[in-house]
């Protein structure tokens, strides 16, 4: 048991480490004005790729299942997914921030379910919460990707 927290902990400092990637340049710059005036297509890219990589967070959040040490790693799967919704709400501007905001709030209100289960005997009466849950993540992340399409055509 201790290996796979080992794993998933490991897992987590990986999945944080990836989503610091899709912070803009001049996000973070000591100087006010290049970071408020980036060119469009950087941030465009930079959208894209948070984007991107937040659907891939997602999936595999979905894709979690839930065994022994199942709840942990649904967990890491959260907090990996809520940073990259956190960064892409950063992004997003005023036209996709409530969606991003849709999502953030739909990754929590899992984690906080997860958390509450994570000390019970048995998952039983949690399983049909966390299924509710994730399905409305995984809605609240189609209707982001829906909208996101447009600004982030795909390379086929």
């Amino acid at each position: 048991m201790d290996g796979r927290r080992s794993i998933a902990l490991a897992m987590l400092l990986f999945l944080a480490l990836s989503a610091c990637r899709a912070i803009p340049a001049g996000l973070l710059d000591d100087d006010a004005e290049t970071a408020s005036e980036p060119s469009p297509t950087p941030i465009t890219k930079t959208l894209c790729e948070s984007g991107a990589d937040l659907q891939t967070d997602v999936e595999f959040l979905r894709s979690v299942e839930l065994s022994e040490d199942g709840l942990l790693t649904l967990i890491v799967s959260v907090d990996a997914a809520l940073g990259e919704a956190r960064t892409l709400a950063l992004l997003a501007g005023q036209e996709y921030a409530p969606l991003a905001t849709d999502l953030i709030v739909s990754l929590q209100d899992l984690r906080d379910i997860a958390e509450e289960l994570e000390d019970e005997e048995s998952l039983g009466g949690g399983i049909a919460t966390i299924g509710e849950a994730i399905t409305a993540v995984g809605e609240s992340m189609e209707a982001l990707g829906l909208q996101l399409r447009e600004p982030c055509p795909q390379n086929d």
